[in-house]
This record gives structure tokens, sequence and C-alpha cells, in this order.
């Protein structure tokens, strides 16, 4: 029988037992939570999951379960991520058709525990052309904020030369120069086309938690940009070592900086940070409509792999309006 969202029960769970269903239905539809039998894949995906949650030391039991006739029918996951994000998951619609009806109720209810909890922001990646999840996310009140490109490159056969201007200096990251850091970050939000919807949704220490949280965070990636020794922009990089791959974390400049091939010298740097360290790929995710960032990457041949939607929801937007940039 199908569910009737009005007699839909919205649970959260707390035992060992719910929990582990509600997983199975995230992963693997409602007939995995309700005692159809487990697939070795399905097994993978769940041991993939706590693996993930361990490694990054992040809690993936916060769950919202739509339940009918005592059985599990849809699910939502969300995960209290550093910078006061929460990411949701949810059981996929394409799937798994039959969640759709209770859905976007198990999503509304995850983002108002996480805005209960606290948090800022609450977002979801979604994948190119599933209109199904973005609809059951555009349902529970989120709403779209950018495409992101998610582009790479190779290490090239020989590591460019990064050359700045006379009169830019650069150092790495370290606990006396994080206020540099925090100050030359919201420099760069001035007038930027990077997901500028996000302003004023986080602090700015919040912002660089977030992206510390990326990959493995190692001081020496960090790279701040003085100009007659005022911070002028950064360079983020984390290595990511299950894809042996060096991320652009972000990358950011003042408004009066731009335009001075600073972006190039910047990618140029990271390019021979990717060959310093070993690694396999440089990667960065870039709003679709950032028209200068784009043709900066292009330059530097870097090559669109995939792209993802973004949605969010704002849950107690920070007072003094900060940007916060695209995580």
């Amino acid at each position: 029988m199908a569910p009737v969202v009005k007699q839909v029960t919205m649970v959260r769970p707390e035992s060992p037992e719910l929990i582990e269903r509600g997983l199975r239905c995230l992963l693997g539809g409602p007939a995995a939570a309700n005692g159809a039998a487990v697939s070795p894949l399905l097994l993978q995906r769940l041991q993939a999951l706590r693996h993930y949650g361990q490694f990054h030391q992040l809690d993936i039991h916060r769950q919202v379960l739509a339940v009918f006739e005592d059985e599990i029918v849809a699910a939502c996951l969300w995960v209290n991520t550093p910078g006061r994000v929460a990411s949701l998951y949810i059981t996929d619609p394409r799937e798994h058709p039959q969640v759709l009806p209770a859905l976007s109720l198990c999503i509304a209810g995850a983002v108002q525990d996480a805005q209960t909890a606290g948090l800022s922001l609450a977002q979801a990646i979604v994948e190119d052309q599933d209109h199904v999840s973005a609809q059951a996310y555009r349902d529970a009140g989120c709403e779209y904020l950018a495409t992101l490109l998610y582009m790479e490159r190779s290490e090239p056969w020989l590591s460019p030369r990064a050359v700045f201007p006379s009169g830019v200096s650069l150092e790495t990251y370290d606990a006396e120069n994080h206020a540099q850091f925090c100050r030359a970050i919201e420099e760069s939000y001035v007038g930027a086309l990077d997901c500028p919807r996000l302003t004023g949704l986080r602090g700015i220490e919040d912002v660089v938690r977030g992206h510390k949280a990326v990959g493995r965070f190692r001081e020496n990636l960090w790279f701040l940009l003085r100009h007659d020794r005022k911070p002028i922009g950064v360079l983020l990089l984390a290595e990511v070592e299950a894809r042996e791959s060096l991320e652009v974390v972000y990358l950011g400049l003042a408004p009066e900086m731009r335009g001075r091939g600073l972006g190039t010298a910047l990618i140029q740097l990271a390019l021979r940070q990717l060959a310093a360290n070993s690694l396999r790929v440089c990667t960065v995710a870039v709003d679709a409509k950032n028209t200068p960032a784009m043709a900066l990457y292009r330059k530097m041949r870097f090559r669109k792999k995939h792209s993802r939607d973004v949605y969010i929801k704002a849950l107690n937007p920070i007072s003094a309006a900060v940007p916060a940039g695209c995580s």
C-alpha cells in the first residue's frame, strides 16, 4: 500500500536497530529497511558510510524517518560538518520512486533539527539532471544556490614557475597570521562571483573551519598573499589522500588585485605543490556563473569532469553580513 502523507509519522531514531534500518533505507531503499535481503553491494555501501564517518569524526546517526504502518518509507540523514553546516542526504527517489510522497517531509524535519542544533546552513549536493531530488529539496523549502563544475588536471611534465609582481610576498599559515588569513578571505568576497547568495549566512571563523575540514589540512598548503604587507589574497589547498589529489579549496583576491595575473601565478603555485607532494591530479569546484574563474582554470588546462547542483536553506544567519563563499 502506498503511504498517504497525512498518515506518515516522522521518527528520529535512537535505538541501534532503528538507526541501522534508517541507513539501509537511505542507501538501499524502503525494502532494505523492512526485512528484504541485504545485497553485498548495499553492505559495501553501508561499510563505506561508516568508515567515512569514523575517519572524519562525523556523526552519521542523525536521521529523520518517515514511518507508515510500522515500515520505513523514506529517510533523510543530516551530518553536522565543521563550520556549522548540515549536509543533507536522502533516499534516492530515482531508484525508489515510492519514497517521494514523504521525502520532502523527511528533509524538512532534518532542516528543522539542524536549526534547533544551532547550525547556520543546511546544504545538499544534487547530481546533474537529477530533477526528482531537486524537486524534493525545493518542496522542503530549500533553494537552488549554484551549479558547481568539478574540474581537474594532471601533473604537468614541467612544473610551472609561479611569478609574482614586485611588492607581493607569500607566506604559509600559522597561528600568528590566522587573523590576516581571515581578513584576506573577507576582502576577497567583495564583488566576488562565487556563490554570492551565501553572504551573511556564516561568520568568517566558521568559514575557515569549513575550509580546514576539506581533505587533509596542512599549514604549509595554505598561502597568504601580501602587497606592501597588506593581506590581499589567499590560496587554500588540501591533500585528498583517497583520490591522490590536491584540491583547490579556495582561491580569492581583494578587488584591487584582480586582473593582474595573480590568479595565474597562484594556480602555477598549486601545480608546483601537486608535483612536490607526488599527487596525481589537481581538482577544483567552480561556480558555473563565475566566468573569470572558469576562464582562469581553462587557461591552465583544467578539464570539466562533472557538475552538481547545490541547494541550501538558511538556518541561523549571523547578525553581521559576512560572506561565506562556496565550500
